[in-house]
């Protein structure tokens, strides 16, 4: 199998498509005339619809879950304006609140 993504002019992936190894030939000269560009996915890449692809680390990467987080450029992971609190208890988990700009703890 062949998993193929096409991304838009702002890098973002706005369609993909599987194929089975013995069509690729056909299936790439009819994907040629659809505008944009289609990568190649490897195996294992996290890929998604409204995610992004790198083309100076040659990576796919994830959407921006939230408007505060950022783009940590080396490891194309979108990071909180502050670390998740490590939980000290164990079953603690936390989540984001963009409203407070915040970790909370799920109650």
């Amino acid at each position: 199998m062949i998993k193929l993504a096409q991304i838009d002019d702002n890098n973002m992936v706005i369609n993909i498509t599987v194929m089975e190894e013995s069509v690729a030939d056909q299936a790439s000269q009819i994907l040629s005339s659809i505008e944009g560009e289609w990568i190649k996915v490897e195996e294992g890449s996290p890929v998604s619809i409204n995610g992004y692809w790198s083309p100076e680390q040659n990576k796919f990467y994830g959407k921006q879950l939230f408007p505060s987080w950022t783009l940590n450029q080396e490891t194309l992971i979108w990071e909180a304006p502050f670390q998740k609190p490590e939980s000290e208890v164990e079953g603690k988990s936390y989540y984001w609140s963009e409203d407070d700009m915040s970790w909370r703890e799920y109650v």
